[in-house]
């Protein structure tokens, strides 16, 4: 059964943040069409499926402001709320939650994990950054450590 509570609380943290961070990313896309006219008027989900494959070539061509460079940069440092942390963190309660507990669901969570990441590998259109690496890393090394646990709680008893 799916801890309905957990996912909601997640689901609820994590749309406020992105609400914040689409705003972000179309007022960049106003900004740099004025420039360049490319993405003009375009909402996030119509850039994310007009740029499907591409969008490490659009982001990477995007002029930042110093101020929004900064903010993006404490949001996924070691603490920010995208950070390898909090975000593998989010995830594993996530997964757990969705399991409904049960451990013996890890191989299933952690393929869904893979496959997630392979998407978005290719609506990026190649290998992610580093950090999106490190997160995964993090989440399948917490789903594994989860199943350790439970094993061994399984084995003592």
């Amino acid at each position: 059964t799916k801890d309905v509570k957990t996912l909601e609380e997640i689901n609820r943290q994590v749309d406020a943040k992105l609400a914040s961070l689409r705003a972000t990313v179309e007022n960049f896309v106003a900004i740099q069409s004025v420039k360049s006219g490319e993405a003009k008027g375009l909402s996030y989900d119509q850039i994310m499926q007009k740029y499907d494959g591409k969008l490490k070539e659009f982001y990477q061509n995007l002029q930042v402001d110093d101020e929004t460079r900064l903010k993006a940069q404490q949001e996924i440092s070691e603490d920010g709320f995208w950070g390898v942390k909090q975000t593998s963190e989010r995830a594993i309660d996530y997964a757990k939650a969705l399991a409904g507990g049960d451990p013996s669901k890890v191989a299933l969570l952690k393929n869904s994990i893979e496959e997630g990441y392979k998407a978005a590998e290719k609506a990026w259109g190649g290998e992610l950054p580093e950090i999106c690496r490190q997160t995964q890393e993090a989440t399948l090394k917490g789903l594994d450590d989860w199943a350790a646990e439970a094993a061994a709680g399984s084995a003592q008893q």
